[in-house]
């Protein structure tokens, strides 16, 4: 963060080398039916077993609920409320009390109450909650992370990230304001909000990398990125990963200029 001419890479010819915020989380036992239960001393934003992204468990299963009907808890407080504000715009609020309009189709995530499907996650009292696609023990094989970004680089200048793997943090890369930032054969996957976000940056270069699996956007720009190039780079999975949940695209510039 606000630092200049920076160079980060892997070193030597093992494989691309690895940055996340996250841990590894042991410790599980069985919690009741499907569900494992280990503790944890943070509040992840999300969690992955064998690297695969699971979904913050969410009422209704699936689709939009327009009301409370059938909702079998009224524990809503420290919950997420995903509201569909019209049929291009999705929203997010968090709950602070135990009511939810229904005014708009809606979901809730984020209580162990909701936790009743496999491949879903929740936390409650220092612990992580699990229900594992094959119902096994996730010993081994479990990844939280915080709310925290893979790299900081805001407000930085000449940066280079060349040859390197950045796995499941809040944005992959966070370059609010960066100048001539250059992302260059990486791999950005499971990013809780944006693999790149570059709010402000000027002179962006990414290629010959992928982004994959970002729960809000790919790359973002926001309105106000200037002098952009995205060559050679996928971008999957934007948007898509879970519930639906507020996204612009794969690569969102709403604004600025001189962007390839």
């Amino acid at each position: 963060n606000g630092k200049s001419n920076v160079t980060v890479t892997t070193a030597g010819t093992c494989g691309k080398a690895t940055i996340s915020p996250g841990n590894a989380v042991t410790g599980w036992t069985k919690y009741s039916g499907n569900i494992w239960s280990a503790p944890i001393a943070f509040t992840p934003v999300q969690v992955a077993i064998s690297g695969a992204p699971m979904s913050k468990a969410h009422w209704p299963n699936s689709g939009w609920a327009t009301s409370t009907s059938g909702m079998p808890s009224s524990d809503l407080s420290g919950a997420n409320m995903v509201y569909l504000d019209n049929q291009s715009v999705a929203k997010m609020q968090a709950l602070t009390s135990n009511s939810v309009s229904s005014a708009k189709p809606f979901y809730v995530e984020g209580k162990l109450w909701m936790l009743d499907t496999a491949s879903e996650w929740a936390v409650q009292n220092g612990r992580l909650y699990i229900w594992t696609a094959d119902g096994q023990s996730p010993e081994g094989r479990a990844w939280a992370s915080p709310s925290a970004n893979g790299i900081n680089a805001d407000n930085s200048s000449g940066i280079t990230v060349n040859n390197i793997k950045i796995f499941a943090a809040n944005n992959g890369i966070s370059a609010n304001t960066a100048k001539t930032l250059k992302v260059l054969n990486t791999d950005i996957v499971n990013s809780e909000m944006d693999g790149i976000w570059a709010s402000g940056s000027t002179g962006l270069t990414v290629d010959q990398s992928s982004v994959t699996n970002s729960r809000r956007n790919g790359i973002d720009g926001w309105y106000s990125i200037v002098g952009a190039k995205v060559t050679n780079t996928t971008v999957s999975n934007s948007g898509t990963v879970g519930m639906t949940t507020p996204s612009d695209g794969g690569i969102f510039f709403g604004d600025g200029s001189d962007n390839l």
